[in-house]
């Protein structure tokens, strides 16, 4: 990377395991400019979720450190804003949208009920800049999928994070909706630098600038490219081996 260029995250020397001799993220070194839209590939069990588990803070790595703009964030949500995979949120609880918004502010953590003024004008924006400010009085459980998504995302932005991490947001959501997705993203990208795990490899060059290539080590491509590299790295193996690839959608039948 140029030297004059702002690393917003610095991930040094990492070294991870859940069990004893068993380590699933050896040797990782990345760094991250402002601005950044990264998507984040390898295969189940390769180390992208416990990636971003440490990024978040959530777990501690045996060795090395994780940096956002040259601090040790703690979980501070001012520095990182997360969106879980869809699959992981409850799709029947009953709330509204505008409270689930604004259950991603720093009071939602305090003791009382309720909203701040401030909290609820927040969530008011945050949810015009995902597209759906007629929606803060509707159901959670109405909502289509990728509707889920963009509030999960405007919740993510309540604290204006300077990183938005993104754990397969794209997973069982169908092209129409996928596309409105990533065009959000970049929207959001215009501020924040954002990180996005996916399996789906036919999307990396319409919503990647670069790739992270996860599978217990790191390959890091500054272009939108899945490189015989990179499918090296996520394989384990040999390009010309047989690899059983993730699914290879394409943005082209929806523009």
């Amino acid at each position: 990377l140029n030297e004059k260029c702002m690393s917003e995250v610095e991930v040094l020397n990492l070294i991870f395991a859940y069990e004893p001799e068993k380590i699933v993220l050896e040797n990782i070194n990345l760094q991250i400019p402002e601005r950044d839209l990264v998507a984040v590939i390898g295969p189940n069990g390769g180390g992208k979720s416990t990636l971003f588990r440490l990024i978040l803070g959530l777990l501690k790595p045996l060795q090395g450190k994780v940096l956002i703009k040259g601090q040790h964030h703690q979980l501070r949500t001012d520095l990182v804003g997360y969106v879980p995979q869809n699959s992981k949120s409850n799709q029947h609880f009953p709330i509204k949208v505008g409270d689930v918004v604004a259950l991603g502010s720093d009071e939602s953590r305090r003791w009382g009920w309720g909203f701040s003024k401030e909290v609820k004008e927040r969530s008011n924006q945050v949810l015009e800049e995902v597209g759906l400010s007629d929606f803060k009085n509707r159901s959670w459980q109405a909502l289509s999928g990728g509707e889920r998504q963009r509030v999960l995302i405007a919740r993510a932005m309540m604290s204006k994070p300077r990183l938005l991490l993104l754990d397969e947001p794209s997973a069982n959501l169908d092209l129409q909706s996928k596309t409105k997705l990533y065009d959000l993203l970049h929207r959001v990208n215009e501020k924040t630098t954002v990180l996005v795990s996916t399996h789906d490899l036919g999307l990396v060059p319409h919503i990647a600038k670069s790739v992270a290539t996860v599978n217990h080590f790191l390959h890091y491509h500054p272009k939108p490219e899945i490189t015989d590299l990179a499918l090296h790295v996520m394989c384990g193996s040999d390009v010309d081996h047989h690899c059983p690839l993730p699914e290879m959608t394409t943005l082209a039948a929806a523009s």
